[in-house]
């Protein structure tokens, strides 16, 4: 694969040829490396010199942690957050005489960044050691291979996760976000516990909020930073801390257990680097997260997108029955494969319209009698074929054929069945809709995915008519105009 180096990488490099840095020594690495290893040595350092750093989920031999982006133009996303957590990495091995590996993962995703100007000449640094390490190596994030059960893995990463966007100022406009990413690791020896929510030791749940029972927060960044606090704040001080909601059969279940879960399902539904989406961990509808605790139990509501956070837990909730994380989807796969895709003959008045739209790539109207035909282009899908649809409208029902074309290859996908966006599709196409009109606005075209659904924006660059689609394999679902 063939990389385009940003402007300040390809200075560095003229600069200082194929430099490379090596991993600074550790002074005192004997007591991370005789104690918990990678997930010590990341807290102390890396969680504790950027407060955005924390771990938030932990088994004996693995952990999740966050790293929160604060203030990306989305007009230029850097990869200083991420070089950090490589680098740490990197470091950390190379100490404990490791053999330290980058991963698929890491290389595709540095380079799909751009370099901080401050930071180019580490960051050129640490590409060069990718290009001379080569692919193929290890399909995950990073590894370390090391002796003595001390070698660890970062599996994989996740990113985009709770984006909060705002207008920045200055001309022209831009727009402004923070997001998170997860990494996922693993770990050779087993270590110990109790790293989630260190911070919030010993703190009762009005020192850490700091208002009364039964504030309110609305906007929806303070929404995901307090349920986390709150998390946090429950299994610091020894209580469980369990959720309730759709993703959950609407049975309570362990946050820790969740948010591993929730991980797993986002590793296997959100794999390409630099990616603009809003990936949502908790959901802002109905929703109830709550402390089981001898001494300090509450519980946090969420009603009509308003977080309430109340002392005590109701024993209703401590009765609820224990439930599972639910791929969302799942309830209606069989469903889906015995209607969406039943196969029908395709009339040739049909045939002629995909045809004629996927050559034009614009949209057309044909009436006869009382039926109409309404066609649309529905663009190119990252496997590189163009997709369209042709409706087909009579005065008692309408149908929807759906189309792509490969190549000189024309195929019928079938007919649309009947395609109900899920919740959790429905909060983050609401949730990014901002940046997905703004980014339709510049650049004439927007695409955002939730789960298996997509929704596109095309603008017409001579008229301010939009039209917005929602796909699902490849079908149109429902079409808009704006």
């Amino acid at each position: 694969m063939k990389y385009n180096f940003p402007i300040a990488i390809t200075t560095a490099l003229l600069l200082t040829g194929c430099a490379t840095t090596q991993p600074k020594k550790i002074e005192n690495i004997g007591q991370f490396a005789n104690g918990d290893g990678y997930k010590q040595y990341m807290n102390e350092t890396l969680g504790k010199n950027n407060k955005d750093v924390s771990i938030i989920a932990e088994k004996p031999n693995e952990f999740i942690f966050e790293a929160r982006t604060k203030a990306e133009s989305t007009n230029m996303r850097f990869g200083e957050d991420v070089y950090n957590v490589i680098d740490n990495a990197r470091e950390y091995c190379s100490n404990i005489g490791g053999i330290f590996i980058y991963g698929d993962q890491s290389i595709k995703e540095l380079h799909s960044l751009k370099a901080d100007p401050f930071s180019a000449f580490s960051y050129v640094s640490m590409l060069n050691d990718m290009k001379k390490q080569g692919k193929g190596l290890y399909s995950g994030f990073l590894k370390c291979e090391a002796p003595n059960q001390r070698g660890f893995k970062i599996d994989y990463m996740v990113s985009d996760i709770e984006v909060d966007m705002w207008k920045g100022v200055g001309t022209p406009v831009t727009y402004m976000r923070d997001y998170s990413r997860y990494y996922h690791v693993t770990q050779d020896k087993p270590q110990s516990l109790g790293y989630v929510g260190a911070e919030f030791k010993g703190k009762a749940l009005m020192q850490v909020f700091g208002k009364n029972s039964g504030d309110l927060y609305t906007r929806h960044a303070a929404d995901y930073k307090n349920k986390m606090k709150a998390y946090k704040m429950c299994v610091a001080n020894g209580g469980i801390a369990y959720v309730s909601n759709s993703l959950t059969s609407n049975g309570k279940v362990n946050i820790n257990e969740y948010l591993f879960d929730k991980m797993a399902y986002l590793h296997e539904k959100y794999t390409k680097p630099n990616v603009m989406r809003n990936i949502p961990i908790f959901l802002d509808y109905s929703e109830t997260l709550w402390c089981e605790s001898p001494n300090d139990a509450f519980t946090v509501k969420t009603s009509n997108k308003k977080v309430y956070i109340e002392q005590g837990v109701s024993s209703q909730l401590k009765n609820m029955p224990v439930g599972a994380f639910k791929v969302p989807g799942d309830k209606d796969e069989k469903s889906v494969k015995e209607t969406t895709y039943k196969k029908v003959k395709v009339p040739s008045v049909i045939k002629g319209l995909a045809n004629y739209t996927l050559s034009t790539k614009s949209d057309t109207i044909k009436s006869v009698g009382q039926i109409s035909y309404k066609t649309s282009f529905n663009g190119i899908e990252p496997d590189g074929c163009e997709y369209a649809s042709v409706t087909k409208v009579d005065p008692f029902d309408s149908q929807t054929y759906n189309f792509k074309k490969c190549g000189n290859n024309i195929i019928s996908l079938g007919q649309t069945g009947v395609e109900d966006l899920t919740d959790e599709a429905k909060e983050q196409f609401k949730r990014n809709m901002n940046q997905f009109e703004n980014t339709c606005k510049l650049q004439n075209y927007a695409r955002m995915e939730a789960n298996e659904f997509v929704m596109k924006c095309f603008k017409n660059p001579l008229s301010n008519n939009y039209k917005i689609i929602i796909m699902k394999n490849g079908k149109l679902v429902k079409q808009m105009a704006h």
